[in-house]
């Protein structure tokens, strides 16, 4: 029997049927690719880390600001989602600070109060101008008060070891006058790990310097990454994949609000004391008065629900009643160190916790929570340096008409 013959076009139809469908595919992608450029706003890890709050990892603390930035975060996403931190302009001047230029020797006959903390010092939404580091400044001026320079002192993250870092390494050489600490939130998170069952777990233990290039948002992972993120459709898809597995929000990875069964112990809470006891120490040492602030917060025993649903639990692994006490005893301790170490406090967690209108979340301000905080910390202030003498050269003019 003889073979079948082939026929010699049944070939050139296959090939031609798949060049077809690929030219049909790359055809189909191109018109994609130009769609979602028009539709969303271009972005890479590249543009989001050009335009993004960038940190350096410090062993003195877990991070800093990296000095000299200027970024508007509305750049950053292609989205145009807001997570809390879009539409703000952060200016981050040489010293690694938000806010203008810290001279270095201080100029003379300056009196400059440096308020030590996280991101509720640092500020969260706007421009420096819109947070109440900046309000406390421009309240004393219009009360009078000249030569009185503010410094925000606030970095995202940091706990009040970081604020005794950076007091020790680099705050002192600002030559600070007074020394304003605000500090709970971002504790609660690293004394709840100090455990207190054999082999016990120290705080050297828990915590560590930040790998600046862990991000995926602002690294690409690798070269094949970096090649593919030429296209827009990638980088999205790309996005979605590691917001869909990191949950990223504006103090990190959430994890799922789910067995919130965290707590703390004696040993986190003596850390916690013995943090404030030597940033007041360490203040002293320096010539400067400390002074102590308890944190404001939504999170109260009677909270609302309305209220609840603003505050991120995941962040903190707690309940609602377990976080809500551990406020207390935290900022209890804020209060006992003030009082046997005789610094000065200001309990703004009694003037201002629970009251919703003020709270973007569970400690970050809202612009009316900034203006009233501004104001009680301003009028604090003026008591402190009235009462310690400190900066008896500053000049008092008569406040202007309705400043007070």
């Amino acid at each position: 029997m003889l073979a079948d013959k082939k026929d010699p076009g049944t070939g050139r139809r296959r090939v031609l049927a798949l060049v077809s469908v690929l030219l049909s595919g790359a055809f189909a992608f191109v018109v994609a690719e130009v769609i979602v450029r028009l539709t969303f706003r271009y972005n890479t890890p590249d543009t989001v880390k050009a335009n993004s709050l960038q940190y350096l990892p410090t062993i003195f603390a877990q991070h800093r600001l990296r000095p000299n930035q200027d970024v508007n975060t509305e750049a950053a996403w292609g989205d145009r989602e807001d997570d809390g931190w879009a539409g703000s302009r952060y200016v981050i001047n040489r010293e690694g600070y938000r806010g203008a230029e810290i001279a270095i020797p201080k100029p003379e006959h300056t009196c400059r109060i440096v308020i030590l903390g996280g991101s509720a010092v640092f500020g969260v939404k706007g421009s420096e101008e819109d947070n109440w580091p900046f309000l406390v400044g421009r309240y004393l001026q219009e009360r009078g008060y000249e030569n009185i320079e503010v410094v925000n002192g606030g970095v995202p993250g940091h706990a009040s070891f970081d604020s005794l870092g950076r007091l020790y390494s680099q705050v002192w050489m600002f030559e600070p006058d007074i020394v304003l600490v605000y500090n709970v939130w971002n504790d609660i998170k690293f004394v709840q790990r100090i455990d207190e069952t054999a082999p016990v777990t120290p705080l050297l233990w828990v915590v560590f310097p930040l790998d600046d290039t862990a991000n995926p948002f602002m690294n690409y992972r690798n070269s094949f990454d970096k090649l593919l993120s030429s296209s827009q459709i990638y980088v999205k898809l790309r996005t979605r994949y590691y917001k869909w597995k990191l949950r990223p929000g504006l103090e990190g990875s959430l994890r799922e609000n789910q067995f919130l069964n965290a707590t703390y112990g004696k040993l986190g809470l003596r850390q916690f004391r013995l943090n404030y006891e030597m940033i007041v120490d360490t203040a002293r040492n320096i010539d400067a008065v400390p002074a102590l602030l308890t944190q404001a917060t939504l999170v109260t025993p009677d909270a609302r629900q309305e209220d609840r649903e603003r505050i991120r639990y995941e962040y903190q692994r707690m309940d609602h009643e377990t976080l809500a006490r551990a406020f207390t005893d935290f900022n209890d301790v804020i209060r006992s160190v003030a009082r046997d170490k005789k610094a000065p406090y200001l309990d703004l967690d009694e003037e201002f916790s629970g009251r919703s209108e003020l709270f973007l979340d569970h400690v970050h301000l809202t612009q009316r929570g900034c203006m009233e905080i501004a104001r009680r910390v301003g009028g604090f202030l003026e008591q402190v340096l009235s009462e310690t003498n400190q900066c008896e050269f500053l000049t008092i003019s008569s406040p202007e008409d309705g400043a007070r």
